[in-house]
């Protein structure tokens, strides 16, 4: 009798546990924090990316002297998606 009541009780710890954990994870995903992590993370895989393509660009015959292309530089793009934006307000 003592030993079922012991299973019952460890069957109910397992089963909290994985609730308090899956809880906690969908707090977490809707955290402030976590949409900071999100965006340092995608930021950083554009920027790789970008510049991969940049660089596969440069090394397949479009050098920058010949062929500006300037909307390769990923600074000013920006700068002027922003002027865009103002502009449409």
């Amino acid at each position: 009798m003592l030993e079922a009541e012991l299973e019952e009780v460890k069957a109910w710890a397992t089963h909290e546990a994985k609730r308090l954990k899956i809880e906690g994870k969908e707090e977490f995903l809707k955290s402030p924090e976590f949409d900071t992590l999100l965006g340092k993370k995608a930021g950083g895989y554009f920027k790789n990316g970008f510049l991969g393509c940049v660089a596969q660009w440069r090394a397949n015959g479009y050098p920058k002297e010949e062929h500006p292309a300037s909307f390769l530089n990923m600074q000013q793009a920006i700068a002027e998606m922003a002027d865009e934006e103002e502009v449409q307000e």
